[in-house]
């Protein structure tokens, strides 16, 4: 991550083409996702939720802390393709988790699902 998170502050913008394998994408896109909603904010203070208080770490999340969003406004798309029906789905959902990260779409065709049969 110390290698890629300067990239990523410098992009333009974030293309992600996966593979459905399962009706879902790959583990290694979701560590991803999971990495990269960490790079863009997240929690500046690592100890002040106390350990692992699940309701005073959830307080401190809905209460909001400043923190810089390093991929607002930069466009996004999303190609999934797979041999299930339900790549639209996945889609979806990558489509939603970038758009709640402030990025916008490139343009509505760039949101593409293909079904290999």
């Amino acid at each position: 991550m110390n290698e890629i998170h300067p990239l990523r502050v410098e992009a333009h913008g974030v293309m992600i083409v996966t593979p459905m394998s399962w009706y879902q994408v790959s583990s290694s896109l979701k560590l991803m996702m999971d990495r990269l909603v960490c790079a863009d904010g997240g929690n500046p203070d690592l100890n002040c939720a106390g350990g692992k208080d699940a309701q005073r770490a959830k307080q401190i999340e809905l209460d909001g802390w400043g923190y810089p969003r390093h991929l607002a406004a930069r466009p996004f798309s999303v190609t999934v393709h797979g041999d299930a029906a339900e790549t639209r789905g996945a889609r979806h959902s990558l489509a939603d988790w970038l758009a709640s990260m402030q990025l916008i779409p490139a343009r509505p065709l760039t949101q593409l699902n293909y079904y290999i049969s």
